[in-house]
């Protein structure tokens, strides 16, 4: 079974699903379809986007919010078989108080590749 296809039936089967503020495209005036270009052209999904905000290490960076995919968050969910292909992944979006305004999507390359400590080694 493909990993789109396995993430998006997890996902429907998650209950923290239903917790999440609602995530839109956010409106620039200069490029409108900037969020959902760069979602295309890195190939994250809407599904992946769904998860970072869930599960994703939060934090705020130039007056927005960013959710951040880290081996931490993900060990603890239902998505830990995924850990190897969701790592990394920032999403970066406007809070409003009723729903999330998704700026953009980006693979953070420096918490990408994993870095093996001496004692994982074994």
């Amino acid at each position: 079974m493909k990993q789109q296809t396995r993430l998006k039936q997890i996902l429907s089967n998650d209950s923290n699903s239903q917790l999440r503020k609602p995530i839109q495209t956010a409106l620039n005036h200069s490029d409108p379809g900037h969020s959902s270009k760069r979602q295309q052209q890195r190939a994250i999904s809407q599904e992946m986007v769904e998860i970072a905000v869930m599960y994703g290490h939060k934090h705020y960076s130039h007056g927005s919010v960013c959710y951040t995919l880290r081996d931490r968050d993900l060990k603890a969910s239902p998505y830990a078989q995924f850990m190897d292909s969701l790592r990394g992944l920032t999403i970066v979006c406007d809070e409003g108080p009723h729903q999330l305004e998704l700026i953009t999507a980006k693979w953070n390359f420096e918490c990408r590749q994993r870095k093996v400590r001496l004692n994982d080694m074994g």
